[in-house]
């Protein structure tokens, strides 16, 4: 097998709240701006989140310690150029990912390092584009602990039907083909399966999504045999911000309601997590425009 590398990229090195996550494995293939996958409205500069525990001692919702707090950057097409997320009260940063951009607006490269983590060298994906402008294929290189390089390590391919819709993703490590993933929509061009194969495509498991009227959505997880082993329950408000979580898989359960504070640009600045009818998390965001 032959040893691929990537020297350290001549750039500078330098949220993961509950809503703020970006880099899921295949919200990279879309459509939308990062600003509109993440339901944020305006032409916004940057986030800043800070996730808090709730006072144990109030009944009011009141902030505790400090959980978790990001910062996210965005450039005026609205996608992320720069995000850092630091842990419990400002420790040093805990991950910084960067985010590039070709001219046509097309994310090229994403940079992730954690300069306070010994066992994470950081870690670079390559982005490379079909002749429709669709995500073809991600090349990830990890960095080695012996040099400056960059050691391809996995590589994930996707393919399309003729809406442009995601319809299979091959996952590869080094070279080798370890998992499938397969897509199907509905008449609406909703998501409504996720089924997933190993290497010799034999099924494994599936995730399907059923809508309402209201766009709320219910995610059932079937096993190996399956068989549905657990689901969830997501309800949104009519601006589009979760409101609403029900967690069950197994003997587990779990709730969750979130009520907000709006800006002028109907975007939240204070949300309140309550489980089990109590505050159990504040997040406070501060939102910077253009």
């Amino acid at each position: 097998m032959k040893n691929y590398t990537l020297k350290l990229l001549p750039i500078v090195l330098l949220i993961s709240f509950l809503f703020f996550q970006c880099e899921q494995e295949d919200n990279i293939v879309k459509s939308k701006t990062d600003l509109e996958n993440l339901n944020i409205f305006g032409n916004v500069k940057s986030v800043y989140e800070e996730l808090c525990y709730a006072d144990e001692n109030s009944k009011e919702p009141k902030k505790g310690s400090i959980h978790t707090s990001s910062l996210t950057h965005f450039n005026t097409q609205g996608n992320i150029t720069e995000k850092s997320t630091h842990y419990l009260n400002g420790q040093p940063t805990a991950m910084i990912e960067k985010f590039y951009y070709d001219i046509i607006g097309r994310c090229y490269v994403k940079q992730q390092f954690a300069p306070y983590r010994y066992n994470f060298k950081g870690k670079i994906d390559s982005f490379f584009y079909n002749t429709e402008d669709l995500l073809a294929e991600v090349i990830s290189y990890y960095g080695s602990y012996t040099s400056d390089s960059f050691n391809r390590e996995s590589r994930s391919t996707y393919l399309y039907n003729k809406k442009g819709q995601l319809i299979e993703k091959n996952y590869f490590y080094f070279e080798d083909l370890l998992r499938i993933y397969k897509y199907v929509y509905n008449l609406k061009n909703q998501l409504t399966t996720i089924t997933y194969y190993d290497k010799n495509n034999e099924y494994e498991s599936k995730t399907t999504y059923e809508y309402d009227k209201h766009g709320n959505i219910t995610e059932t997880y079937y096993n190996e045999n399956d068989e549905p082993i657990g689901s969830m329950r997501k309800k949104y408000d009519d601006k589009g911000n979760l409101i609403y979580i029900y967690n069950g898989t197994g003997c587990i359960h779990s709730e969750s309601n979130y009520k907000y504070l709006f800006d002028d640009k109907n975007n939240w600045f204070y949300c309140v997590d309550y489980r089990g009818g109590d505050p159990t998390f504040i997040t406070e965001r501060k939102i910077e425009y253009y």
